[in-house]
């Protein structure tokens, strides 16, 4: 069974992934995708991490998904990335605003491996090699 952290990054990710197809407040996505679970256990989550998450992400959506583009290559654009990877990395950006670098590789890891959930395993390690990036630049290191 997943920890209660896991389950609020899970959620993170799919309430960011429905904010691109629905103007719904936040509380209104997360009841919305809470209905939809049919495991028990994603019913129990960290609510002050899902919270806080959720609110950076969603509050900058725009600054997120340009400071994404600046680690991708030039022959690639954000404007490209589908939206599951792109909330993926926003609300991961997000955890990564609000953690010290000590739990920088922590939270790294665990977005890689929610990745793995949902891509193939050659856009795992592109999700993880933007990751480190980000998580420099947002940490200073």
């Amino acid at each position: 069974m997943p920890s209660e952290k896991r389950v609020a990054r899970l959620l993170s990710i799919e309430v960011c992934y429905s904010s691109y197809y629905s103007d719904l407040p936040k509380s209104e996505l997360i009841s919305r995708a809470l209905e939809l679970q049919e495991v028990p256990y994603m019913k129990r989550y960290e609510l002050g991490l899902l919270n806080s998450v959720l609110d950076l992400c969603l509050a900058n959506t725009e600054e997120d998904t340009k400071l994404i583009g600046r680690f991708l290559s030039e022959e690639w654009e954000i404007s490209r990335m589908d939206n599951l990877k792109l909330s993926l990395l926003r609300v991961a950006v997000s955890e990564l605003r609000l953690s010290n670098v000590a739990q920088r590789n922590l939270v790294i890891n665990e977005y890689v491996s929610l990745g793995r959930l949902f891509l193939p395993i050659k856009e795992v390690g592109f999700i993880n090699a933007i990751l480190e990036k980000l998580a420099s630049e947002i940490q200073g290191k």
